[in-house]
């Protein structure tokens, strides 16, 4: 075959990759000519517990390391020294405690175990009463009814005992999450005046601002214990209330008044009260409140369309609110409790003085001139100019156009037209 060996010491010399030293593969072929074949082929047994070591009952599987995936469904290793597959707790390197069973898998049960009191333990709960200790007895294990967990504060009770903590672990046959604090075992034991943990007090919120009520715990931890039972310190502060969604802030808690539209949770419950704004201008009924589903007061929904401002004096009209132009149409357009107010000559820009011109030449008299003011009278009568004057021609003249100019004056309304709609109105003479 070409290999380099002589037939001799080739165990196959008809296989070139067969000969003394080549690499075995598994490939049911003695390709090293050891006198095995598939050397590399491995035993496998079941770990139905999942500790690591395999069931030393079982008889293995046999397989090459890259068909391991073609093992029967389970979980396989390569040892069989677990001598109790069914428990994760037994096996050569499990820690041997007083539970009757045989942690180690030395063939003793329960052995070597140091000597310690073992506490009287009526209600099962894996913490002994130690105030009778006429009832304490010295041995390795506990027995029937017995734990060597002491501070049981009520025996009689199996939800009050210490905190089960690591030494609890190892030690008792509890078996159940660390525990933290009372509420750990239930978020019912906070605040309830029963000292649920035996440490001489109770299981408090945390009352930083002082408003009575405790703010709103993320986690078991996040209580303070009282070394009374009424939930009522000053030292640390308490309260046997929780609910408060700002710790830090008097005004915040369950019981405070909600203040609409500021964009802040005041009473706790997670969401805002709103002003209504019906007819969608962004001012708001300050009589119509809604609640929000979040604290911006900006939602449009089937509900309602909301807002944090309540200014609004008439919530069915998109044209008025306090940012609306004032007209003159007999409604208060700019909400600020009048109705078609005057306009000032300091609202409106470029105003220009007028003159009487009782002749309509176009010229006015210099010495009858009338208050800048956009009169509408003035922008409709030819009897009025801007700029040009002439001198009066005679007091039968002059008496005519005042007395005119008084007429006009007496009965033209004011202040209801903006500067463009004046400068339309005006006739071409006067623009």
């Amino acid at each position: 075959d070409g290999d380099g060996w002589e037939q001799i010491y080739d165990c196959d010399d008809t296989k070139i990759a067969v000969y003394p030293g080549a690499v075995e593969d598994c490939d049911g072929i003695d390709n090293d000519c050891n006198g095995t074949v598939d050397d590399l082929v491995i035993a496998f047994y079941p770990d139905n517990d999942g500790d690591g070591y395999g069931d030393l009952t079982q008889i293995a599987e046999e397989a090459c390391p890259d068909e391991v995936g073609n093992l029967p469904p389970g979980n396989w290793v390569a040892n069989n020294v677990d001598c109790d597959d069914t428990n994760a707790g037994a096996n050569p390197y499990a820690e041997e405690i007083c539970d009757g069973v045989d942690n180690d898998c030395d063939g003793e049960t329960d052995e070597d175990l140091a000597v310690r009191p073992q506490y009287p333990d009526l209600d099962g709960d894996g913490f002994g009463d130690e105030s009778q200790p006429g009832n304490i007895i010295l041995a390795s294990c506990p027995g029937n009814n017995r734990t060597p967990l002491g501070g049981d504060c009520d025996d009689n009770n199996a939800l009050i005992h210490p905190l089960i903590t690591t030494d609890a672990w190892i030690v008792s046959a509890l078996a159940g999450e660390f525990e933290y604090s009372e509420a750990s075992r239930s978020p019912d034991f906070v605040a309830d005046g029963i000292d649920q943990d035996c440490d001489g007090g109770d299981l408090c919120y945390a009352d930083n601002d002082g408003d009575g009520y405790g703010r709103i715990p993320e986690s078991d931890r996040d209580y303070y214990g009282d070394n009374d039972l009424i939930c009522a310190n000053a030292s640390a502060p308490t309260s046997p209330r929780g609910g408060d969604c700002d710790d830090y802030d008097l005004n915040a808690n369950p019981d405070a008044a909600e203040v609409a539209g500021d964009g802040l949770d005041q009473d706790c419950d997670g969401v805002e009260v709103c002003f209504v704004d019906e007819d969608g201008d962004g001012y708001g009924d300050a009589e119509r409140t809604i609640k929000d589903d979040d604290l911006d007061c900006s939602n449009v929904n089937v509900t309602a369309t909301t807002t944090a401002d309540n200014t609004d004096c008439d919530d069915e009209r998109f044209d008025v609110n306090p940012a609306a132009e004032e007209t003159c149409d007999g409604v208060d357009n700019d909400c600020d409790g009048e109705l078609d107010e005057v306009v000032t000559p300091a609202d409106i820009p470029n105003l220009r003085i007028y003159y009487v011109d009782a002749d309509g030449d176009g010229y006015g008299d210099a010495a009858q001139s009338v208050e800048p003011r956009p009169l509408t009278v003035m922008t409709k009568n030819p009897a009025y100019s801007r700029a040009r004057t002439r001198s009066a021609t005679s007091s039968t003249t002059t008496a005519t156009t005042r007395s005119t100019s008084r007429s006009l004056l007496s009965t033209s309304p004011t202040g209801c037209r903006t500067t463009t709609q004046m400068a339309t109105a005006m006739p071409p003479i006067l623009r």
